[in-house]
């Protein structure tokens, strides 16, 4: 089960594609994978946070739809455990690539 990004990382370097947190700092071409910590929330009562969670935004770029890329990378998501929504798929005309968002929560 993956509990940290660190930890989110390393699964998703298993997809044999460059991966990263955020952002590349030099120019990278499809396909690769970026993932970010979307939002935080926490459970709290009696003034303390007693859990956090984190939604994370994973995004794979492809050159075209690729459906073996996508199956690996559910597959990923599902050995460790982890629920995932697909919730954009798009066509980047202008960087004539294609984007697939998925949604996580660790």
């Amino acid at each position: 089960m993956v509990t940290s990004l660190e930890e989110l990382k390393t699964a998703l370097d298993g997809l044999n594609i460059p991966v990263a947190y955020s952002h590349f700092k030099d120019n990278t071409y499809p396909p690769y994978c970026v993932f970010f910590v979307d939002s935080q929330d926490g459970f709290y009562a009696d003034n303390v946070t007693y859990t956090k969670s984190k939604t994370i935004n994973i995004e794979l770029y492809t050159d075209m739809k690729n459906e073996t890329l996508e199956a690996s990378l559910e597959k990923i998501l599902n050995d460790n455990e982890i629920p995932f929504n697909v919730i954009t798929e798009v066509f980047i005309e202008d960087e004539n690539m294609y984007e697939v968002v998925y949604e996580i929560e660790i």
